[in-house]
């Protein structure tokens, strides 16, 4: 296959012949050994394709007809028609190495640096006058929702930061949502950590409406981003979340993480859940008639009452402990105590084999290490993006290895 090099424009040896195309405005190439065009034409095969490509081996041009190109400034080689391969075009995309055309290596984080410039300025043009608007009191409603996305947009863009693909090992990387098992495990120990729970009650994050509260998994996760956004450095990370279409099955998957991680986080949202579901039922139920009946009778308990109460107790084991004075009396108080104590330990045992059957699934999102890689992979590919009830909880903190001993990854074959 021939390839030649590097051809530029000359002015041949003058003679009858050269000089009257010359008159005609005739233009002559040479390449970089000194061989003319015209002339090197005749030594192409007749049934190969003939390419042009640049000094960064780019290919510009290609035809089967060799006297169709012109390849000043550049280079022509010839190729096989079935070694072209599928996609080719002269877009700019494939290059000649010599022997193949191959695909042009790509600077992805050349690429990424440019248009994450691109997206920030674009956000910032947009930011600038709804920020004004806000600051001067003069926005509406609509703005001021539209400020929060769009700043939430120019957060996710500050923490991009670009890098080289990384090659993957054979482990499953675990910085990303999937749906696990939560069950108790005795790796449970105390930790210090950061709680953050997201719900459609708190302020500013849920819709509420005359209907009831909604809150969507992505509105709830932008929220726990911007919590993380500027902190920066390193942390682990695990977030767990329930989410349903309707309140009927978010209840039902609340309820069971409940039983399994009765977090203040999740029972406080299981509370305003119901709560919210009783009121809405009773808008819709028709006035009972008024009865003028007593109500039934319950134990009245007030500050007052409950201290006296708590006095005369205490005053009568004092009474019954100085009415023990023999050895009989405190030995028959030590059986006794003996007992209740076996039976503490026999019932926290018997709670702690009740807890260790239950478990419950949920969606959940782990990650270690720096905080801006945590955030790119935390917006990737959010579950169940339709559904209008969410609850979740972030924990942050130096080890987060015993809660993580709670997530159980689902058999392959287990059932949705």
């Amino acid at each position: 296959m021939k390839n030649f090099k590097n051809f530029s424009k000359y002015t041949p040896e003058l003679d009858e012949k050269t000089s009257g195309l010359l008159a005609l405005g005739v233009s002559f190439l040479k390449d970089e050994n000194g061989r003319d065009w015209y002339e090197l034409q005749e030594s192409f095969e007749q049934n190969t394709l003939k390419i042009i490509y640049a000094h960064d081996g780019v290919v510009r041009s290609i035809n089967k007809d060799v006297s169709a190109l012109w390849p000043i400034d550049m280079s022509v080689a010839e190729v096989e028609v079935n070694n072209l391969p599928e996609g080719f075009d002269i877009n700019g995309l494939w290059m000649f190495d010599g022997e193949n055309i191959i695909p042009v290596p790509v600077d992805y984080v050349a690429n990424a640096i440019e248009k994450k410039q691109i997206l920030m300025n674009e956000a910032m043009a947009v930011i600038a006058p709804l920020e004004d608007a806000v600051e001067f009191g003069i926005s509406t409603e609509k703005e001021a929702t539209l400020l929060m996305e769009w700043k939430n947009i120019g957060c996710y863009l500050t923490v991009l930061i670009p890098a080289k693909r990384r090659k993957l090992s054979g482990q499953r990387c675990q910085k990303m949502w999937r749906e696990v098992r939560i069950a108790f495990s005795d790796s449970v120990a105390a930790l210090n950590c950061s709680v953050i729970p997201v719900h459609p009650w708190v302020y500013g994050v849920g819709q509420q409406t005359e209907n009831g509260a909604y809150l969507s998994p992505v509105n709830a996760v932008n929220y726990l981003v911007e919590k993380l956004a500027g902190t920066g450095g390193a942390a682990d990370i695990v977030i767990m979340m329930v989410s349903g279409q309707t309140h009927d099955s978010f209840m039902a998957s609340l309820n069971k993480l409940v039983d399994v991680f009765p977090s203040p986080a999740f029972t406080q949202v299981r509370r305003l859940a119901q709560s919210a579901a009783q009121l809405a039922a009773e808008k819709m139920q028709i006035p009972a008639k008024y009865s003028q009946s007593l109500p039934a009778a319950i134990p009245l308990s007030v500050p007052a009452s409950r201290t006296a109460l708590a006095a005369a107790a205490v005053k009568k084991a004092q009474q019954e402990a100085a009415a023990v004075a023999d050895l009989a009396g405190i030995k028959k108080l030590m059986g006794e105590f003996t007992q209740q104590r076996e039976n503490l330990i026999s019932g926290i045992a018997s709670g702690l084999t009740d807890l260790q059957g239950k478990s419950a699934r949920a969606w959940v999102f782990t990650a270690s290490g720096d905080l801006p890689s945590t955030l790119l992979e935390l917006v990737k590919g959010i579950p169940l993006q339709s559904s209008v009830y969410t609850a979740a909880m972030m924990l942050v903190g130096d080890n987060l290895d015993g809660i993580k001993g709670m997530i159980h990854d689902l058999e392959p074959d287990t059932g949705a």
